[in-house]
């Protein structure tokens, strides 16, 4: 797994959602990481949360881009557990072409105020 989520990852009081979803940017094989996306979902309270990065650098990712929900609405997350899951998607040139590679990983992240 090239990367996993930071944890625990913090909730915004005010509205009651993750800012923002963070992780380690691992080795991806000599890719070029090209996006990060990210769902979060909590058991109990109905909260689910997407977001994403464009072309994360460096030694971490932060998926502080939301697309849903827009503007924030429906269930929020509560302090506790959650599972969060993602996908890293790389590309490389190889002999004149881009060749694509995805990542992805799913596991329990802790939430706190």
């Amino acid at each position: 797994m090239p990367a996993n989520f930071d944890s625990p990852l913090k909730i915004n009081i005010a509205t009651g959602f993750v800012e923002w979803p963070t992780g380690p940017l691992g080795y991806v094989d000599g890719y070029q990481p090209v996006r990060v996306e990210v769902w979060l979902m909590q058991h109990g309270t109905g909260a689910i949360q997407m977001a994403y990065q464009d072309n994360p650098s460096g030694s971490k990712w932060k998926a502080d881009d939301d697309y849903f929900p827009s503007p924030w609405g429906g269930g929020l997350f509560k302090p506790g557990p959650a599972l969060g899951t993602a996908v890293l998607i790389t590309k490389k040139t190889v002999m004149g072409a881009t060749v694509q590679h995805v990542y992805w990983w799913t596991e329990e992240v802790e939430l706190k105020y």
